[in-house]
């Protein structure tokens, strides 16, 4: 499975990586600042680092995930909202009669 098996098989002749991920004890790269900090299911409720984005992937990208977690916060009332109502409908379903 993966980049190793295909190069065994002849299907690759040569693999690169595009980041490095090794680096000396004690200091991160910028890709694991990322994951540390950012990518990872338990940081899911903190602030995004958009200084560390901005410098890893550039500029466009980093005001993509800044729209993205703008539009993001101001959709949760409104979702908050859409499930109380959809919730009470849901309650008073049976007392409710087909027109």
């Amino acid at each position: 499975v993966g980049v190793e098996r295909m190069m065994k098989e002849g299907i690759y002749t040569a693999a690169f990586p595009l980041h490095e991920y090794n680096v000396p004890p004690g200091s991160l790269n910028p890709r694991q600042v990322l994951y540390h900090h950012w990518a990872r299911w338990s940081q899911w409720y903190k602030y995004q680092p958009l200084d560390h984005i901005r410098e890893y992937f550039g500029e466009k990208v980093a005001i993509y995930f800044a729209w993205l977690g703008f539009y993001t916060a101001w959709l949760l009332p409104a979702a908050v909202v859409g499930s109380v109502v959809f919730i009470s409908g849901l309650l008073t379903m049976k007392g409710n009669t087909v027109a």
